[in-house]
């Protein structure tokens, strides 16, 4: 996975500097491999700086990660850029395309739901992944609001939760905030280095 996600390239594509990358790419080596959630994130960021390389493939990837970790709404709107692309124009991708379709609208129709068990959970998981659902719908009021009653109310990967309310705000175009949020990463060595991916990001 690290080769085809490439987060070296990522860095050297906003920050310029090959060195800073290979440094990047050392980190990842030693930290171990990626989580399939870390490898989502690694997907979200080569779509946002242009990287992907690896055509209709990388589409389909990054829809089906986001399908995996529930998340229908953000895999229809990758869909959608990759069939605008021309990368996405297969049966398998229109098959993809009405499995996120189903998925979107029973989230939707489960929102209030989905809402109050994550509020009755005796931590904040839920609220984090409701608020990274969110996200991905475009409702980063919402996001923000819901993931930072998820922190407080205490989760099991702090790192990850940050990083989550760091996109919820970069969705906001509230960038001092993402970027301290990302800032509060500090534990688990690959979520800092996602972390530092997202925030040379921001960053350029």
């Amino acid at each position: 996975v690290l080769d085809a996600a490439r987060p070296e390239a990522l860095v050297v594509a906003r920050n310029g500097s090959p060195q800073d990358g290979a440094n990047r790419l050392k980190m990842s080596e030693n930290a171990g491999g990626w989580s399939s959630l870390q490898t989502l994130d690694i997907y979200r960021l080569k779509l946002r700086t242009g990287a992907m390389g690896g055509g209709a493939r990388d589409y389909s990837t990054l829809a089906e990660l986001a399908l995996q970790f529930h998340f229908p709404g953000e895999a229809l709107a990758v869909i959608k850029k990759g069939m605008d692309a021309k990368l996405l124009n297969d049966a398998r991708s229109q098959r993809l395309q009405a499995a996120a379709q189903a998925a979107a609208t029973a989230d939707a129709a489960n929102m209030a739901k989905t809402l109050a068990v994550a509020n009755a959970a005796h931590n904040g998981d839920a609220l984090v992944t409701l608020g990274e659902d969110e996200w991905g719908n475009g409702k980063f009021a919402d996001a923000i609001s819901h993931i930072q009653a998820g922190i407080k109310k205490g989760v099991t990967a702090k790192d990850n939760a940050q990083i989550r309310l760091a996109l919820a705000y970069f969705g906001a175009d509230q960038k001092e905030a993402a970027l301290h949020a990302l800032a509060a990463v500090k534990t688990n060595p690959k979520w800092v280095q996602i972390a530092h991916l997202w925030t040379l990001y921001a960053k350029h």
